[in-house]
């Protein structure tokens, strides 16, 4: 009696390629999606936390030093958003030394620019596409005046970033 060998023919061989293929490429599809969502979404946690940062530095009244001696900032702490189209967008932490509400020289705290792919699609009162730059300011308490109970200002801001 002859024994008949067992094996895999060629065909079935080249549908279970197939089938792995085709699988593999449907994982990293999908997983290119979601690593472009969690760069959406890190960066706009930096975006908050830069926020709270500027917001925090305002409120303790932080003295910033203005190349000669510390002062607190008159016009407070504000983080500017760059929408600047077609380059990397990024926001700056600054000390509003003089209160103007704009970043001049040498009142740079940070400046963070956000990872490569992710801009600043909308702001707020802004429509997506105008490459304008937004402030958002903090001025420190006024030691001298007493108000209770503290009632926070009805103002508020979106801003919404998305991959390019």
């Amino acid at each position: 009696m002859k024994k008949k060998k067992q094996g895999f023919t060629l065909i079935e061989f080249l549908v279970v390629i197939a089938i792995i293929t085709i699988i593999s490429a449907v994982m990293i599809v999908n997983f290119r999606k979601g690593e472009e969502s969690s760069r959406v979404i890190r960066n706009a946690q930096m975006l908050i936390q830069g926020i709270r940062r500027a917001q925090n530095l305002a409120i303790s009244s932080k003295e910033f030093f203005n190349g000669t001696f510390n002062e607190v900032p008159l016009g407070g702490y504000a983080i500017l958003v760059s929408r600047q189209s077609g380059s990397n967008t990024y926001y700056t932490i600054y000390a509003d030394l003089d209160g103007q509400q704009d970043l001049d020289s040498g009142e740079t705290v940070e400046r963070v620019n956000f990872e490569s792919g992710v801009i600043v699609d909308y702001i707020k009162y802004i429509p997506p596409g105008n490459p304008v730059d937004t402030n958002i300011i903090f001025i420190p308490p006024d030691p001298t005046v007493t108000v209770f109970p503290f009632i926070p200002p009805a103002d508020e801001i979106v801003i919404t970033l998305q991959r390019q």
